[in-house]
């Protein structure tokens, strides 16, 4: 992805600054939480390899300000339940979409022969608009296949985290420096990104792979929005600790008593 630190941070500036004018939450659709059993990959013997494959929500650098992001809080997470000789292997990249990673599958996920590939896509998609979302569902089911005719044991499919609400318009006329192409983009993602989680939540449930919902687990309220945000598009080290809790819980691996799982963000998931 690109960086809109600059346009983000006049952007929370207005969200302070005028809250009243945003206090509505978010838009979600509605999502079934399903509880994902790792019990059969779990009880095997052997070192397992977990890859996480996406766009930089989950590579996680920059915007976590050296903290660790979600998937180095699972890594942990295992080395707490003794399955200290996993391997757990992030090939985001920043900018990456579901087309780039489809192109791309043997570099990014296929040489590692993974057991248990965790995906997130969308946030890069929207920028398309609406015309991609038929192309978007054909290569995430086609990235799927592949990884099924890889032999690897479990996907899991995870809808992307809700960008913060701005109002463009007033963004981009009180920052001269504002490039149109980025707002035009930042835009696109604004409109279209909750087709796009419908369109991921679609593929699991057609695929039959197992969903984490992070879309629907986000807060609601902009207050709370801002605590776990780096920028409109990016999680912080909060917001990688929220995903991360959601993560946990939906494949069983909560704990409170988990030093990870004490390690959460600001506000607790619902």
């Amino acid at each position: 992805m690109r960086n809109y630190y600059y346009v983000c941070v006049l952007a929370c500036i207005f969200l302070v600054s005028v809250g009243n004018c945003y206090s509505e939450t978010i838009p979600k659709a509605t999502s079934q939480a399903v509880f994902i059993d790792l019990s059969s990959v779990l009880s095997k013997n052997r070192p397992l390899v977990w890859l996480f494959a996406g766009d930089s929500i989950t590579q996680g650098a920059v915007h976590t300000h050296g903290w660790r992001d979600y998937t180095e809080l699972f890594k942990e997470r295992l080395y707490e339940i003794e399955r200290k000789q996993d391997v757990v292997i992030n090939t985001a990249i920043s900018g990456f979409n579901i087309r780039r990673l489809n192109s791309r599958f043997d570099e990014r996920i296929g040489r590692f022969r993974p057991d248990v590939l965790i995906l997130m896509l969308g946030t890069n998609d929207a920028v398309s608009g609406s015309e991609n979302l038929k192309p978007f569902s054909e290569q995430y089911t086609e990235v799927i296949k592949k990884a099924r005719q890889a032999g690897i044991t479990l996907i899991v499919v995870q809808t992307t985290i809700p960008l913060v609400p701005l109002d463009i318009k007033r963004v981009a006329g009180s920052d001269t420096s504002a490039q149109k192409s980025d707002m035009q983009r930042l835009e696109s993602r604004l409109n279209f990104l909750p087709a796009y989680v419908d369109a991921t939540r679609s593929v699991a449930s057609n695929e039959k792979v197992p969903l984490i919902d992070h879309w629907a687990a986000w807060p609601g309220p902009i207050s709370d929005q801002l605590t776990l945000m780096n920028d409109a598009i990016h999680p912080n080290e909060y917001g990688h600790r929220w995903m991360a809790e959601t993560l946990f819980r939906r494949c069983g691996l909560w704990d409170e008593s988990s030093r990870v799982c004490r390690l959460v963000s600001t506000t607790k998931t619902k």
